[in-house]
């Protein structure tokens, strides 16, 4: 589901560096989950009980992450699945956690090259905004009747114009967290987006 919790990022990392570590060392899966639903936040701790009571029932990780709804990336469940087949799910655990740290470190810079940008972007629909405003104060905007003229010819001025405008970008702010949100879960019809994102050279 959309508004269901999912594991964050850092997290992650972090999370699959400990399994890696404690799964190498030789200890028993069941240990390991018991010891994961003491860490993190409320969700993940909920999250790492659930894993430990199917382990506790005879059940498998792969079973037992079936449980868990889309809390984790369905790369990670996936190749979960492939390292108990294998046998090899310490491996698979210390390649995940360096995916994930490669995938961080990728954000993190892209998001570095971003910032510059984005203060700009906000910097402007402030000046915009305050324009507005101004515009249906000042005198040379206003006909002999005192109907407020539309300098800009956006349909937007004075106070009605700001409020009208602010709203506009609430809207669009909400629909672009929503598309992020999409994107970050891999939901089925953005799936087709994120490989067409990937092939744009830089941003890919």
């Amino acid at each position: 589901m959309f508004f269901s919790p999912q594991i964050r990022l850092k997290p992650l990392a972090q999370f699959c560096h400990r399994l890696a570590m404690a799964t190498n060392a030789g200890i028993q899966d069941r240990k390991i989950w018991t010891d994961e639903a003491e860490r993190g936040s409320r969700s993940e701790r909920a999250v790492s009980a659930t894993i430990r009571d199917s382990l506790a029932a005879g059940h498998s990780i792969t079973d037992a992450l079936r449980g868990t709804g889309e809390f984790y990336p369905p790369l990670f469940r996936q190749m979960i699945e492939v390292g108990e087949i294998s046998g090899r799910l310490g491996e698979i655990y210390k390649r995940l956690a360096r995916h994930y740290d490669r995938v961080l470190a990728s954000r993190r810079a892209f998001m570095q090259r971003l910032t510059w940008p984005l203060m700009q972007l906000g910097i402007a629909l402030l000046v915009i905004g305050v324009l507005i405003w101004i515009l249906g104060m000042l005198p040379v905007n206003r006909t002999a009747a005192g109907v407020q003229v539309d300098t800009l010819g956006w349909g937007l001025i004075g106070t009605s114009g700001l409020i009208i405008y602010v709203n506009i970008l609430i809207v669009s702010g909400i629909v672009l967290i929503l598309l992020v949100e999409s994107l970050r879960r891999g939901l089925g019809w953005t799936r087709s987006m994120q490989r067409t994102l990937v092939q744009i050279p830089v941003l890919g």
